[in-house]
């Protein structure tokens, strides 16, 4: 299943499940080993993730629902997979995946990329904070590490940053 984006812990996917169980193009949310499935319409189909992250997913949902809308829900019929495509590079949802996250200077990590790139991001903006503050301590910032693939990274308590904005806002090392 596709990964369409990662933010705060969240990991958002889509498919077709031709003639499946759920008979909607809708995403699969996961957050902490609990699964939340939504229609485009934003109806929850089945499963459910904290409160709070779900406030997130639904936020979320309107950047792509934009396009979803204009292309044709994407995924309505058997092979119609280039309307999700658009939907994709039109909300900028997918970066090349990771291969490698180090700790670098402190506060900034070394990321390199499937495509060779190797960037350097700057943590100080995000280390304040009862949670966030955490990664201050050189120890536990040492502690990061990639996370389902290569898609995004976090700290070994949950912390995280979006892979959009890793990649965005790094500059070339």
């Amino acid at each position: 299943m596709p990964v369409l984006c990662m933010f705060f812990g969240i990991i958002v996917r889509m498919y077709k499940e031709s003639g499946g169980k759920h008979n909607l193009p809708h995403i699969h949310a996961e957050y902490s080993g609990e699964e939340v499935v939504v229609a485009l319409d934003g109806t929850i189909l089945e499963g459910s993730i904290p409160k709070a992250k779900m406030k997130l997913l639904d936020a979320w949902m309107e950047i792509p629902a934009r396009n979803w809308k204009r292309t044709g829900n994407c995924c309505q019929t058997e092979n119609n997979f280039s309307g999700l495509t658009r939907c994709v590079e039109v909300a900028h949802m997918l970066q090349p995946k990771l291969v490698s996250v180090s700790t670098a200077e402190p506060l900034t990590l070394r990321l390199v990329y499937e495509t060779g790139e190797a960037k350097l991001f700057d943590v100080s903006p995000y280390a304040d904070g009862s949670w966030y503050g955490e990664l201050r301590n050189p120890d536990y910032f040492r502690t990061v590490h990639l996370v389902d693939g290569g898609t995004g990274i976090e700290w070994e308590h949950g912390q995280d940053i979006a892979p959009h904005e890793l990649y965005e806002l790094s500059r070339s090392d």
